[in-house]
């Protein structure tokens, strides 16, 4: 009886830490501060075949944080996400690629005078698995490869603009 009472104790005690652990992928931040850098659109990959399904994914938005390391590297982001809650940027259209930047199948990043312009405040979480959009771009079988791996692609839970 002793042994089984142990047992049930410890399953139920694995299960919490499995429940904390999942939970903290989902936790969101605090408020943080930093701008839209570029964007992209690129090909969604079919997540259970891993082929492209000849759709384009949503625009996807890079972002800087203020003060990042990134800042002045040949790829000004720290993160990219595929929805912006509520339309709170109109950009000008001149500035969203409609595609990916060919020469290297990464974003296409707005030109050094607009990079500041685009300030957000924003609580974000880390993807989950059912939360990422799947993309690959045409120009990635041509060895052109922009280092997507080196950047987390986030979901944007509130955000403020400066106005």
């Amino acid at each position: 009886m002793k042994n089984t009472f142990l047992k049930i104790c410890g399953f139920i005690l694995l299960l919490i830490l499995i429940g904390i652990s999942c939970n903290k992928e989902a936790e969101s931040t605090g408020f943080v501060e930093g701008y839209i850098v570029g964007s992209f659109v690129s090909e969604l990959v079919n997540k259970e075949t891993g082929q492209a399904t000849g759709s384009k994914t949503p625009r996807g938005y890079c972002i800087l944080l203020a003060d990042s390391k990134n800042a002045n590297t040949p790829w000004p982001m720290d993160f990219y996400a595929f929805e912006l809650p509520g339309d709170p940027i109109v950009f000008p259209l001149n500035i969203l690629s409609p595609l990916h930047d060919g020469s290297n199948c990464g974003p296409t990043f707005f030109p050094d005078n607009l990079r500041n312009s685009y300030n957000i405040r924003f609580q974000y979480h880390n993807s989950s698995d059912v939360e990422k959009i799947r993309f690959v771009n045409v120009c990635s079988a041509m060895n052109l490869a922009f280092p997507w791996e080196n950047f987390r692609q986030i979901t944007i839970m509130n955000i403020e603009t400066s106005k």
